[in-house]
């Protein structure tokens, strides 16, 4: 639901978003690519870089890491509302895991991705 606030006051006018804390959650299943001894099953994996591509979308959090992504006019650590059109954004060294990839969004505001792709690791040992 989107209210208009009433024009009591020039700092509090404007758009609100009004609805439960809800946090929506996109989980991939695991990235299992072969490596020089074999299968890369129950080895470490990591995205070296990961990139996601949104449309008309709030940036959401990727493996627990919000896109260092924002205009001048946002606060830091504050997200972007919605940005308009496309949009690419890299997420580096995530970390070692299984591979897969979270897309976390506790704003409410829609997600819509497109595609994701980047540069994965596995671990040979």
């Amino acid at each position: 639901i989107i209210l208009n606030a009433p024009d009591i006051d020039e700092n509090w006018a404007g758009t609100y978003a009004v609805g439960f804390i809800y946090d929506a959650i996109a989980k991939t299943f695991e990235f299992v690519g072969g490596n020089q001894r074999g299968s890369g099953h129950f080895t470490k994996r990591k995205w070296n870089k990961l990139y996601v591509r949104l449309l008309d979308s709030a940036l959401p959090e990727v493996n627990g890491v919000l896109p260092p992504d924002r205009t001048p006019e946002t606060l830091m650590g504050i997200p972007e509302i919605i940005r308009p059109g496309l949009q690419d954004v890299i997420i580096r060294s995530t970390g070692w895991g299984d591979g897969s990839v979270i897309i976390k969004q506790s704003m409410p505001y829609p997600t819509h991705v497109v595609a994701l792709g980047g540069e994965f690791a596995l671990n040979n040992s």
